[in-house]
Order: structure tokens, then sequence, then C-alpha cells
């Protein structure tokens, strides 16, 4: 102090500019010193709730889903001993501490911690939403590595699909074309209406319910019905990035009208016959059919 004769400590909050100043400096809004007798701005930390930015300049408030610690400061973030805020489990954050709430049953796919590195293992994307190429989703929120046989389940379920559209064409080109008409909308009207019921179950596993037996099992089975590509290991033969995942939903629907397509064209060759209008009203009336069926579940699957 100016005209003291004994020096004095500078107290909690303080600094001294240099060994001769005649006065303590303040800290600036929410920093405080760890001690006294403090000897530099660089003395001045952060309070517990607040970080230092990477400007450097003042103190942030801790922001929803992060732990910031007495002194954090994001410029210590490549440092070994470096303290800084660290993400909740539950929650993602990049390096500039943009931070994501991860939504969904599989919230413990974000394991929190250190700032760009807070999914766990196997997982990247924003908020940890996809599997690295290669991997598949686990049970614990990881993303496990696959083996030679975990896409076999893809392949069967899409060769059984072609199989049952030949026997549901076939089965239409037989019948007589007025009934069929009438039987096929009914047909296609209950089935669309049993696949919304399974869309909309399916949307209700999602919730953060633990959901006893059999009401459980009964969900993960009618997830391949919301299109879940994911329930086949699809990721195992293709990204499981979010946007692969939803074009490969609304691609379903469209792959099941040219696949029956190009049955028809093969019935119109092998028995010889033109494209008469006939056998074109038993095309429509398959496409017709599958529309029924797969238009309200793909519309849902697509919000």
């Amino acid at each position: 102090t100016m005209g003291a004769t004994v020096c004095q400590w500078c107290p909690l909050g303080t600094y001294a500019a240099g060994d001769d100043t005649a006065s303590c400096a303040l800290c600036g809004d929410g920093e405080m010193t760890s001690d006294v007798a403090s000897q530099s701005s660089e003395a001045c930390l952060c309070s517990e709730g607040s970080y230092r930015p990477l400007s450097g300049s003042g103190c942030v408030d801790c922001e929803e889903g992060l732990d910031c610690a007495e002194g954090s400061d994001l410029r210590t973030l490549d440092e070994a001993d470096g303290v800084y805020p660290l993400a909740l489990a539950g929650y993602f954050t990049e390096e500039n501490l943009s931070v994501f709430r991860c939504w969904g049953s599989d919230a413990a796919r974000c394991v929190g911690g250190k700032p760009g590195e807070t999914c766990a293992v196997g997982r990247t994307g924003i908020a940890c939403g996809y599997c690295l190429e290669g991997r598949m989703k686990s049970s614990d929120g990881s993303c496990e590595e696959c083996s030679a046989l975990d896409s076999i389940p893809l392949f069967v379920v899409a060769l059984l699909t072609v199989l049952v559209l030949v026997l549901f064409y076939s089965a239409l080109a037989r019948q007589d074309m007025v009934r069929q008409s009438i039987a096929a909308t009914f047909v296609g009207l209950a089935l669309g209406q049993l696949l919304t019921v399974t869309q909309q179950l399916s949307i209700t596993s999602q919730m953060k319910i633990d959901w006893p037996e059999p009401m459980s099992t009964l969900l993960e089975v009618v997830a391949i019905f919301a299109f879940d590509v994911e329930v086949l290991r699809a990721s195992c033969v293709m990204s499981s990035a979010p946007s692969a995942n939803y074009l490969m939903r609304l691609l379903i629907f469209v792959a099941c009208l040219i696949i029956v397509f190009i049955i028809h064209c093969l019935r119109v060759m092998i028995r010889k016959k033109s494209f008469s209008g006939e056998s074109f009203n038993v095309l429509v009336c398959a496409w017709g059919t599958i529309t029924l069926v797969f238009f309200i579940p793909v519309l849902l699957a697509a919000v």
C-alpha cells in the first residue's frame, strides 16, 4: 500500500504486477487466485463453474453438460497436466466446446471426458451418432468390430424380400383382375395398418424406459418394420452415417417397386407375350399394393 512502512501480501483475488509495485491489481470478473501473494496476472484463475476460452480473455460460464473445475482453461487442452472443462456422461463435446445432448435409448454412446474424445469406443460423428467403418452397434453404447458372419442377416433378408415379391406378383398374375383389385386393396390396407402399428411400437422403443419382458423383446423384433437397417447389422457392409441410414430407409420402398418391375419384364419375356394392357394392369396393381403397404411407414421413417 502507498505510504506503508511494511509490505503486505496481496490478498486472494489480487496480484502484484511487479516487485516494486505499490498496490495490488484486481483479477478480472469471475477470476480468483489460489493463494495470497500472487505476483502475476497468470495467477488469476477462473472460479469453479467457469472456464477461460481460447481467446484468453475473461471467464465464460460453464454450459450445460460440462464440468468446469477451478482454473479450467481451454488453452491447456493439449497439455498433459492441463485443466480444462470436461463433458459429462450423456453429452458430446467438440474441441471448441460445442456441446450436444445425446438423446435416445443408447445415450451411453457418449461417455463424456476430454472435449473431442467424448465418444464410446468405435463411435464417431456429431453426438457419437454412428459407428466407424467395419463396426456395428453394441448394447453398451460402443461399436464393436464386425466379424465375417455379421453381414449375413442383411443379405438373407434381402433374398427373402425378393422371394416374397416374386410369390406376391405370381399370385396376383393368376387371379381374376376385377376380384384381384378389390382383394389386393383390402390386403394392402390391412398390411399398411399392421406396419403402421409396428412402426409406432418401434418409435416407442426409442424411449428411455426399462421395458419388462415380453415387451422389450417385442420392441426389438418390430424395429425391423421401421426400416431400422442397423437391426440387420447393415453398418458392417455400408456406412452407418445418419444420412446413409436415412437414405437407405427411403430407398427400400423404391427398390421393391423396381424389383417388381423386373419380375414383370422377366415373366413377359418367358411367356413370350407383349406388354399388353392386361399384363400392365397386373404390374400397376402390384405397385399399388406395395405403395399401400409401405407408404405410411416410409413417411414415418422420414420424420
